[in-house]
């Protein structure tokens, strides 16, 4: 049976209740615990002596976030030492592996065969990160939005568990820059495309965007692993995909054969793992630190933007920037589609088209999703409907599904995005492919998206390759 925690030996108050001293990403750890074990506790249906256990589950996990905390706080003090001592400590013992068990099992709760607090102490009893793990790993190719495919992984629970663990040891010791979208407390997609409709607003006259051509695939391990910051034993074995780990292929919508998707499963960093956005910011915040400074940069996955004071400055960043991402020591890195935007008409960045808007005097950035997107969604519903799916309600259910996969963040309502999406499935199905006869729309039907309103018309337009240029702003 479970001991009790030292903190509890010591007096300590051991829960999970976030405090006003913490840094954003121990509130963030502790929010996320807390909710985990107050989910799984709901649902164990033994006797009044789980409440105890669930308990001690909990002092576990309030253990593990101050093994997190000491290590931000040596990283923060320059005392690297201490920093890598704690890494150490906190992959060896069991307090991050029953907060980890915590997290997967919450996430998935078919790892488990039924949910008690004896079930998630024996998977966590599995979790050892210095052990090999025999777990397979499933891979499958998807298609990109501007063409080709990706190659995406998926793990087990207990290969999960380890890199959820990584995770949180790499923010702590500051792997993630500031300028990365994805950093806690940055606030995603939106948050990066206001931050450049700021920089346009507050005198950038040039934007520079430009997007790695497999970046994740092209990093080389070994230089990972020294920006990881994490043992390279619990690096290759966890955080890559090692050459003695099984492989299955669930699905290959690209032309590469199996052999050649094997392959490519097994090269660099892996997508759909946790840690390897984090890894592939540290690889890169260098390079992207001595272009300006650190400053006027933001990072999300592999796009890049990067705010000039000129256009002609912004065309001296870009040549400067593929140069050295080309020699990089993780690299080669090529750098595929690149552009320098004149911000006086308007940015397309992470699937949005940011431009600046100007009344009464006051001067704000808007943004609405670009037309590219939006023929992304008509193109997914004519592939379901090429292969197979001609039934009316789940055509509908799916372009409504992608559509809010696409824009999770949109204040449309439901019900008229569903209407819509009705009138998308019965054109695919009655016309092949074209408009409905009599098919209207009214400008008053729209809906908010950040500060911007987007009609419904150019909208639904633009997915079927009729959109109005003069709504998206085109020279």
């Amino acid at each position: 049976m479970l001991g009790a925690p030292s903190g509890e030996r010591r007096g300590r108050t051991m829960c999970l209740k976030p405090c006003k001293s913490d840094s954003p990403l121990i509130r963030a750890l502790r929010r996320e615990l807390r909710s985990g074990v107050g989910a799984l506790a709901k649902l164990d249906k033994t006797t009044d002596w789980a409440i105890k256990a669930w308990k001690r589950i909990e002092g576990r996990c309030a253990d593990y976030v101050r093994q997190i905390a000491k290590i931000q706080r040596n990283t923060r003090k320059g005392n690297c030492k201490g920093a890598r001592s704690g890494v150490r400590y906190a992959l060896k013992g069991f307090n991050a592996a029953v907060a980890a068990a915590v997290l997967v099992v919450s996430r998935r709760p078919e790892t488990v065969s039924e949910i008690t607090y004896k079930t998630v102490l024996a998977f966590a009893r599995t979790i050892d990160p210095m052990q090999k793990c025999d777990e397979p790993i499933a891979v499958w190719s998807k298609p990109k939005a501007k063409g080709g495919h990706r190659t995406i992984r998926r793990f087990g629970p207990r290969r999960l568990a380890v890199q959820l663990i990584c995770k949180h040891l790499q923010e702590a010791q500051g792997l993630r820059p500031e300028f990365d979208a994805m950093s806690i407390g940055f606030g995603g997609t939106h948050a990066a495309v206001r931050e450049v409709g700021n920089w346009m607003v507050s005198g950038s006259k040039a934007v520079v965007t430009a997007d790695i051509e497999n970046f994740f695939g092209s990093v080389n391990p070994k230089e990972a692993q020294k920006a990881s910051r994490i043992p390279r034993r619990v690096f290759r074995e966890y955080l890559t995909v090692p050459p003695w780990a099984e492989v299955h292929i669930l699905g290959n919508h690209g032309s590469a054969s199996a052999a050649a998707l094997q392959k490519a499963a097994r090269r660099g960093l892996p997508q759909g793992s946790p840690t390897s956005g984090i890894i592939g910011s540290a690889v890169l915040r260098p390079a992207l630190e001595a272009l300006t400074g650190g400053e006027r940069i933001l990072i999300y996955g592999d796009d890049l933007a990067v705010g000039a004071a000129s256009r002609k400055d912004g065309e001296a960043l870009l040549r400067t920037l593929v140069r050295r991402l080309a020699k990089h020591h993780a690299g080669p890195l090529i750098v595929k589609s690149r552009k320098v935007w004149d911000t006086k008409y308007f940015v397309d960045y992470l699937g949005y088209r940011i431009f600046v808007k100007q009344m009464h005097g006051q001067v704000w950035p808007e943004f609405v999703p670009n037309q590219r997107s939006f023929k992304r969604i008509w193109d997914r519903a004519k592939a379901a409907y090429a292969l197979g799916v001609d039934d009316v309600f789940a055509l509908t259910d799916y372009i409504a599904q992608t559509f809010w996969a696409a824009y999770p963040n949109c204040k449309a309502t439901p019900a008229a995005v569903q209407r819509l999406s009705n009138l998308l499935a019965q054109s695919l199905i009655d016309q092949e492919f074209g408009l409905l006869p009599g098919w209207t729309f009214k400008p008053s039907s729209h809906w908010k998206c950040g500060s911007s309103k987007i009609i419904m018309e150019p909208l639904f337009a633009c997915m079927v390759g009729q959109a109005d240029d003069k709504f998206f702003g085109e020279r």
